[in-house]
Parts: C-alpha cells; structure tokens; sequence
C-alpha cells in the first residue's frame, strides 16, 4: 500500500511537472508571437516613416524648382545703362554744338544784313549825287542858261588831250562874247540868256 501511494504520488507529481512545462512552452510562444508583431509593426512603422519623409522632401524640391524657373532671368543691364547715358551725352553735345552754329549763322545773317544796308545806302548815295551830279555836270553840247542849264560859275576838265568852250549870245553862236582852247581845267561864267557851248570837255556847276 505504501508502495503504491508512492507511486500515486510521483505520478501527481509527474504530471503537475508535465503541465508547468507545457505552460512555459505556451507562454514562450505567445512572447515570441508577441517579439514577431512587434517588430512587423515597428517595420510597417519604419517604412511609412521613410516614406513621409521622403515625400515633403520631393515636394519641397518641386515647389523649389518651380518657384526657380518662375524667377525671371536676372540681366545685367549696366552696361547698356553706360551705352544709353553716352549716347545721351553726344545728343546734348550734338545739339549744344547745333544751338552754336545756329546763332553763329544768325549772327552772320545780321552783318549781312547790315552790311547791305550800308550797301544800299552808300549806292543810293551815290545814286542820289550822281542823280544830282547829272542836274550839274554836263558834257560836250550847246546850252541855253537858264534853260538847259543853271545860270552860275563852272569848273570844266578836258576829255581830250585839248578842250573848246564858247560863250554867245545867240543859238548860232555868231555872236561871241568868250570862248577859249585850253588841254588843262578852266573855270567859266555864264548868265541866264546866254548860249554856252562845250567841245571835247566836262563842265560842272560850282556856285
């Protein structure tokens, strides 16, 4: 009887070991069951990580190159700034040059002008003392003072290498109060009625 107690006893006892064991092998399992999902789920994780944050970063090089290529070019613009203002310069200089031989040209105009004048008024001068010269001056011919010519004292100048002059007191000039030849000047007086007459000689009126 004792025997068999014993044997009763190893036998609970056995089997309570049997049990312990099978519970560890099931607690194991579901740990490593466990660790499995774990690290599925931290690689899920870790994968979905690497894409977010890879996408911004496509994202952001994207809005960078389209914000890039919407920036206009950038043109340096000095030198044609330098180009314009010199071009600038030989128009003002071009003009300034142009205002000056405008008002040289205009000071020119108005000597001209004066100096015509002058001209005109010297040759009307002369116009008017020949004109007058013309009333006084008379050459080869026979006068009737008074008439044809001013009664008064003449100065006469030969026209040839010798001068006639003749004073009557008829047309015919048969009646001769004074005549004379002479090649050098001579001075003659004559009244109003007499007959003068004048060859190869100039006569003009003195007084």
């Amino acid at each position: 009887m004792r025997a068999v107690s014993r044997n009763l006893s190893g036998a609970n006892k056995g089997g309570s070991v049997a049990e312990d064991q099978e519970q560890t092998t099931e607690a194991e399992s579901e740990k490593r069951l466990w660790y499995k999902q774990w690290w599925a789920i931290a690689g899920i994780a870790f994968i979905l990580g690497i894409g977010v944050g890879a996408a911004p970063s496509e994202s952001s090089q994207e809005g960078e190159t389209i914000e890039a290529s919407s920036k206009p070019a950038t043109v340096d613009t000095s030198a044609l700034t330098q180009e314009i203002e010199a071009l600038k310069a030989e128009r003002d200089e071009a003009t300034t040059e142009a205002e000056e031989t405008s008002d040289e040209l205009s000071e020119a105009q108005d000597q001209l002008s004066k100096v015509q004048d002058e001209l005109d008024s010297k040759n009307s001068a002369e116009a008017e003392a020949e004109a007058e010269k013309a009333k006084t001056t008379f050459t080869d011919g026979t006068y009737l003072v008074g008439t044809d010519i001013p009664a008064g004292r003449y100065k006469g100048t030969p026209t040839a290498d010798s001068a006639y002059w003749q004073i009557s007191s008829d047309a015919n000039g048969s009646d001769i109060i004074e005549n004379n030849n002479t090649a050098g000047d001579f001075y003659v007086q004559v009244s109003a009625g007499q007959f003068l007459e004048i060859n190869w000689a100039e006569i003009t009126l003195v007084e």
